[in-house]
């Protein structure tokens, strides 16, 4: 691999989720993608490589949800005015 990586994070417990090897102790990242673990990781270095000690700290995958109820969202932009009740009709009008 000739990959020189953006980003090593090691010293610590990372969790990989794969079930063959699922703790690395160093990980490495080009271009928001993983390209090594474990040692492999850390032979990749490179001048510019940026390298986070994680002291023994661990990290695992995140567990993201990303969806979004658009009819409540956007409702009331689509079908409610959201002014003060306290506005004169002159105050709504106004442009």
């Amino acid at each position: 691999m000739n990959t020189v990586p953006d980003l090593i994070i090691f010293n610590g417990t990372i969790h990989t989720l794969d079930p063959r090897d699922s703790i690395a102790t160093a990980m490495a990242v080009s271009e928001g993608k993983i390209v090594a673990l474990g040692d492999d990781a850390l032979e990749l270095r490179g001048e510019e490589t940026e390298m986070i000690d994680l002291g023994g700290a661990a990290i695992m995958p995140g567990l993201m949800d990303v969806h979004n109820y658009h009819m409540l969202a956007g409702q009331m932009d689509l079908f409610e005015l959201n002014v003060a009740p306290t506005l004169t009709l002159d105050e709504f009008l106004k442009p």
